[in-house]
């Protein structure tokens, strides 16, 4: 590979009413020193109180967290959805 080619992965993290925690991962994430990622975040139906921390974060100036909500379904979809 080239000096002049960028690799790029995604960090994935899936969650469902743990903002929290889950404020702690992406801190975790975004302190990396490498810097070619994006982050998905999978929102499996939390409640409105989570989703509206889960969009606050994608909305932030970083460029790189974009969020993923999950259609409804009667008990959530799990770890495989």
């Amino acid at each position: 590979m080239g000096t002049s080619e960028r690799v790029m992965f995604s960090v994935i993290i899936a969650t469902r009413n743990r903002s929290l925690l889950f404020g702690k991962a992406l801190s975790s994430v975004l302190e990396q020193r490498y810097r070619d990622f994006e982050v998905v975040i999978v929102n499996d139906l939390s409640s409105e109180e989570h989703q509206l921390r889960y969009r606050a974060a994608a909305e932030a100036p970083t460029g790189r967290v974009r969020l993923l909500s999950l259609g409804h379904t009667e008990r959530g979809h799990g770890p495989s959805g």
